[in-house]
């Protein structure tokens, strides 16, 4: 299967070189991990919900070997809704051709897999953080005991629900 770096790479490359925050390449590397078995970061329980040391580490050592760019957001970009991440993670060519040859190996290897795959980064990626936070909280409440954000998070999912608002999962 795919090792921790080329897990990164392939979900960089499907997210078009760009994750928007820490928060969310965490959530979008656990659910992968959870839901279509890519994936051998070791999530725990935090402050933040699921969270995996070894992918921040990962991440550092990224950016010290210039792979890996991590910006702070202009201050004139207009976010979507509320979300102004922190920091953009920004992936260098050599890191997105890594992701792209590891993909292209899974896709002969296992073309289902590797459509789910694509399917979850796409949409995960993409989708506004308070809804992907909601998914994982509700999802996987095991790793939630520890969150400061737990109860917040439950309250935008009860607004969001009984507003009639969904997302596409």
């Amino acid at each position: 299967m795919l090792s921790k770096l080329e897990t990164l790479a392939v979900i960089l490359y499907l997210a078009s070189g760009t994750i928007r925050g820490l928060t969310r390449l965490h959530k979008v590397a656990f659910l992968i991990q959870q839901e279509v078995g890519i994936g051998r970061f070791n999530f725990k329980p935090s402050k933040h919900g699921s969270w995996s040391p070894d992918l921040e580490d990962l991440v550092r050592y990224l950016e010290e070997k210039e792979l890996l760019t991590i910006k702070e957001p202009e201050e004139h970009t207009i976010y979507n809704l509320q979300e102004r991440p922190a920091k953009i993670l920004i992936a260098e060519n050599e890191l997105l051709e890594r992701g792209r040859r590891a993909y292209s190996k899974l896709l002969n290897r296992d073309l289902i897999m590797a459509l789910a795959l694509r399917e979850k980064v796409k949409i995960y990626s993409r989708m506004p953080l308070t809804y992907l936070l909601a998914y994982v909280y509700a999802r996987y409440p095991d790793y939630t005991r520890l969150s400061i954000i737990r109860e917040k998070i439950k309250a935008l999912e009860l607004l969001r629900t009984s507003s009639g608002l969904t997302s596409k999962l």
